[in-house]
């Protein structure tokens, strides 16, 4: 209910009456509002990847099915736009539950989801259970959901909206057909795609509107012809064309040749995940070619933003984990971080402190001692220190355009750390709880969290961390456990797509 609605409701109402309970969570998975500059910054790399979508077949299917449905729409007549997506998702469906039946440790999303199914001998894909099943999947576990393979289909043009074409009798969104401006592979690949199971091809799944009923021995078997690993070369070329095209296309056509340039480096086969990240992470040290290295280096930058991030996220967590017993003021929690630390002169300054802390030069490094530490809960302040000194070191001299004001750009921290370096180590410290977890953690818990409330959104966020007279204290009812995790970046999806499109073939 909006502000209007609420005085409207007011001013009919006769009497004061009870009104539901707002819902009210404990703030979510970005406490500080830190982690979608990961996101731009790796756009800046890897657009239009995610970290689920790293198949083939998955592309080459829903490509094929939204193909198949135009056909059926030509020969059987003029269907709605409900009727072909319904179509659609009995295709992606049957292709998940016959590639789990094969192989239970398949990389398909959706596993949990579809467990009843991959138990049961028949299923019938109609139906009020099949409706919820669809409207489940699509917003989560379901191949085209904006969460898996939905977004890349679209911006890589494998698939185009019925809606955006000029020749479309449907002009309602969200029905789609295989891109009519693809290259010719791509047809050939899909014509290889439909033989491999052509001995199915007459069944009514593939041919009919409606409720259709499968069993599990077909779809067993049709897991068989279209698994996820058979893909021809001609398929192979099609998909590295539709990879590298589209929305972003060029830049992700750079970043890849730029995955694949470090997956060979140094070595006859390819490089294992996470050499491959320390080796793009390093433009100063590695002899990238001349067109590439404004992409390490822009890679390089997000691993140092993501650095920062989990430093933060860290030092949250651990504060989190200071005031489960009892509140403390912020001078407490600087004393417990420093004694973690050892002992400090008050003599010295913390310029004089901090250089004690010697750093390595290499993102990697640091994400790793962060995550080793937050899993021990031992050596975080040793692990954070040492992490925020590095990044400090490495922010950029003038503001970068995608790090918005509110999201604590990283040449703002670095001066706010050179202005605090003349301070005692323990104000040193206070300012930084203060000014960059309690500060920042406050605006996007409530801040953004009525912001989202006055447009309609679900749920106010609640603080987990606020100021009483005993000093700071956990909410009500948040339960500290758990830590966060570097934003994951894309590299197994490069490899993975490098791979199966043939370009790290010996």
């Amino acid at each position: 209910m909006n502000l209007d609605e609420l005085i409207s409701a007011s001013d009919a109402a006769m009497a004061a009456r009870l009104v539901d309970p707002s819902k009210i969570d404990i703030g979510g998975v970005d406490p500080l509002g830190l982690r979608q500059i990961n996101f731009d910054m790796m756009d800046q790399v890897l657009p239009g990847l995610n970290n689920v979508a790293r198949h083939v077949r998955p592309y080459l299917l829903m490509t094929w099915a939204w193909r198949r449905a135009g056909v059926l729409n030509e020969r059987l007549g003029p269907r709605s736009v409900g009727e072909l997506r319904d179509f659609v998702d009995r295709i992606e469906t049957i292709y998940a539950w016959s590639q789990f039946l094969i192989d239970d440790e398949t990389d398909l999303p959706g596993g949990q989801a579809l467990a009843g199914l991959i138990q049961s001998e028949t299923y019938t894909f109609g139906g009020e259970a099949w409706e919820k099943f669809r409207n489940v999947r699509r917003y989560s576990t379901g191949l085209i959901a904006a969460v898996n393979y939905g977004p890349s289909l679209r911006t890589m043009n494998w698939i185009a909206d019925l809606a955006d074409l000029e020749d479309s009798t449907v002009n309602q969104r969200g029905a789609y057909k295989a891109n009519p401006q693809a290259d010719p592979g791509l047809e050939l690949a899909l014509q290889q795609f439909e033989a491999s199971f052509s001995d199915a091809l007459p069944h009514p799944a593939f041919n009919e509107f409606g409720a259709v009923t499968v069993t599990r021995e077909e779809a067993k078997a049709w897991g068989q012809m279209w698994r996820m690993k058979d893909v021809t070369p001609e398929g192979k070329q099609a998909a590295w064309t539709r990879v590298n095209s589209g929305y972003g296309g060029e830049v992700r056509k750079r970043g890849l040749q730029l995955v694949r340039f470090a997956a060979t480096y140094g070595t006859n086969s390819v490089n294992e995940e996470e050499r491959v990240r320390r080796i793009m992470s390093d433009p100063s040290g590695v002899p990238f070619p001349d067109e590439l290295k404004p992409y390490a280096i822009a890679w390089r930058r997000m691993q140092v933003r993501q650095v920062f991030r989990l430093a933060l996220e860290g030092l949250l967590t651990w504060t989190q984990l200071a005031l489960v017993d009892r509140p403390l003021s912020t001078r407490r929690l600087a004393s417990n971080f420093i004694e973690e630390l050892g002992p400090v002169s008050e003599q010295g300054t913390a310029q004089e402190w901090c250089s004690t802390f010697d750093y390595s030069s290499d993102p990697i490094d640091h994400l790793n001692s962060l995550e080793q530490s937050l899993d021990d809960q031992v050596g975080f302040p040793l692990a954070a220190m040492k992490a925020l000194r590095f990044c400090v070191a490495e922010a950029p001299s003038e503001a970068e355009g995608f790090e918005r004001s509110d999201r604590l750009p990283l040449i703002r921290a670095a001066k706010d750390w050179h202005a605090w370096e003349s301070l005692t180590p323990k104000a040193f410290i206070g300012n930084m709880i203060e000014g960059w977890l309690f500060a920042q953690h406050t605006y996007w818990s409530v801040g953004r969290g009525l912001q989202d409330a006055r447009s309609n959104g679900k749920t106010i966020l609640r603080m987990r961390i606020f100021i009483d007279e005993g000093g700071w204290r956990l909410a009500d009812g948040y339960n500290p456990g758990g830590r966060p995790n570097p934003t994951p970046d894309r590299i197994e999806t490069a490899l993975s797509l490098l791979q199966e499109c043939g370009q790290l073939d010996a």
